[in-house]
């Protein structure tokens, strides 16, 4: 990631009081954090100046909104972080308004050591937690295209004012209460220059190939056609609740698989139609020249019959796809929950369960692990800016039958990451939680 910088921790805002001239925000608690600085949740106070009582009601209206304020801590102006935070809040400008599905920014305040970006707050959190967290968009072709067609459009307003995103991928989509309306944001690593010579910029499973630039000379590349590469990989997101590579070059087995055997290969580890594995082909062209534009996606997605391989179809495909299938389903399944017992199976054979390959990456899988307390999971609405790589190892006694997410493999333990819940392996057993989703999937395998 680009111009990453490590600045001395922020200080506890909460309570804090912010003048965004017409809006005057109180800081209420902390949705996410990173490198770059801290989100809080925000309520709108009473407008300043006096107010009529004829405009008492929508003055109590605009009291009552929430917003998201992104604080920073202000990089000096000549170095290269502080070029980045200018660009960021300069780009956001440019293209907040340009269309309904662009994260707008209300205001931009700062003071002598910090900056305060108002942004609008959404309560369904980011499309990551949709995804993984409560498989919002699994079997739902409709929604798919509802949604997915917001965040073209929206790159494609971006792209119109000469804006080129650089990090699209779910953690920087917001979701609204339902599911169904996002918003574009983060424009940490935004730019306004058609051409790159700035190779690895971005999450490494969104990126192009010739934006990682390693297996050819690429040079400088044009950031559209990367944008497009990486929307490909958020729809795979949606669809499958998986990457369909963990990087896009010849070291990593399945992105291989892909440029020797072409789209055929996909539908041997994602349970996706042979329609939909044809336009994966065309927007992960490895010429970039070649890539399917914007347009054209579009066109394809609102004609796309169906995403998804049909039960018939998932039944007789191969192992990986049928765990992925097993594993994304719409978190009220059809299926009967079989009376289980204790929730232990004999397993004979552990290799029938395709080791890691169908778990679901990080959308940034090169970030550091946290250290220390271990984090909340990733369940909660208000995590607007969630991180993917949220650990706990343990459940915490008052959340029996729950496990927290758990993205890594241990001595003894296997991790069903469509669940993201944990697997005891004991005396040539897995036992999962008692009536849990993991045990339902264990049961359907093992049927």
């Amino acid at each position: 990631m680009l111009s990453e910088v490590t600045l001395p921790s922020l200080l506890d805002f909460t309570g804090k009081t912010v003048d965004a001239g017409r809006l005057q925000l109180e800081l209420l608690d902390v949705l996410g954090e990173g490198a770059y600085g801290v989100v809080y949740r925000a309520r709108s106070l009473e407008p300043k100046g006096p107010s009529s009582s004829s405009s008492s009601s929508s003055a109590h209206s605009s009291a009552e909104r929430e917003y998201a304020v992104k604080v920073l801590r202000k990089a000096g102006i000549s170095t290269p972080e502080g070029t980045s935070q200018r660009r960021e809040v300069m780009l956001h400008q440019l293209v907040s308004g340009a269309h309904p599905s662009v994260l707008p920014l209300h205001a931009v305040v700062e003071d002598e050591e910090h900056l305060y970006l108002v942004l609008d707050f959404c309560k369904g959190g980011d499309l990551f937690t949709a995804i993984v967290e409560r498989h919002t968009y699994a079997q739902d072709d409709e929604l798919v295209k509802h949604v997915f067609l917001q965040i073209l459009d929206a790159v494609q307003a971006c792209h119109d004012l000469g804006v080129y995103h650089r990090d699209l991928k779910p953690d920087n989509v917001f979701v609204g209460a339902d599911g169904t309306r996002v918003f574009l944001g983060d424009f940490g690593l935004a730019t306004d220059e058609a051409l790159s010579k700035n190779h690895a910029c971005g999450s490494s499973a969104y990126m192009s190939p010739e934006c990682i630039g390693e297996e050819r000379n690429y040079g400088a590349f044009y950031n559209e056609t990367s944008d497009i590469w990486a929307l490909g990989v958020v729809l795979c997101n949606m669809l499958t609740g998986r990457n369909p590579w963990r990087r896009a070059t010849t070291e990593d087995a399945h992105f291989a698989a892909y440029l020797h055997d072409g789209p055929d290969v996909f539908l041997s580890f994602l349970p996706i139609s042979r329609a939909c594995a044809a336009l994966f082909a065309r927007v992960f062209t490895f010429n970039p020249t070649e890539r399917i534009s914007l347009a054209e996606l579009r066109v394809a997605v609102l004609g796309m019959k169906t995403f998804f391989m049909s039960a018939g179809e998932v039944a007789t495909a191969g192992p990986e796809a049928r765990c992925v299938a097993a594993a994304y389903t719409p978190r009220l399944p059809e299926f009967p929950t079989p009376e289980l017992g204790s929730g232990t199976f004999e397993i004979h054979d552990i290799h029938q369960f395709p080791d890691d390959e169908y778990l679901f990456a990080s959308p940034d899988p090169d970030a550091d692990w946290p250290v220390g307390t271990p984090s909340e999971p990733l369940s909660s609405s208000s995590t607007l800016y969630s991180l993917a790589s949220t650990v706990c190892d343990e459940p915490a006694p008052e959340e029996k039958g729950q496990w927290k997410k758990i993205v890594v493999e241990e001595a003894g333990d296997y991790i069903l990451g469509g669940f993201g819940e944990r697997l005891k392996m004991q005396d040539g057993k897995l036992s999962a939680l008692q009536d849990s989703p993991a045990q339902r999937f264990l049961a359907k395998m093992l049927a």
